[in-house]
């Protein structure tokens, strides 16, 4: 249970969540997760040298 209301200092909401999962799900569940991470940390990383590239053309 969570309240929609309830906000944190900055104006975000934080919702905790809980998942049981058998190990074999479990493992294939971390798996998949590490590599969105690294995906997302990629995308990032080309978003700010990009970035960089078009301050230095302007």
């Amino acid at each position: 249970m969570f309240d929609p209301d309830e906000r944190e200092e900055d104006g975000t909401r934080v919702v905790d969540i809980q998942l049981k999962l058998p190990e074999h799900l479990f493992s294939e569940f971390l798996t998949v997760w590490a590599e969105l991470n690294k995906r997302a940390e990629a995308e990032r990383d080309d978003d700010d040298s990009n970035q960089g590239t078009l301050n230095d053309a302007l």
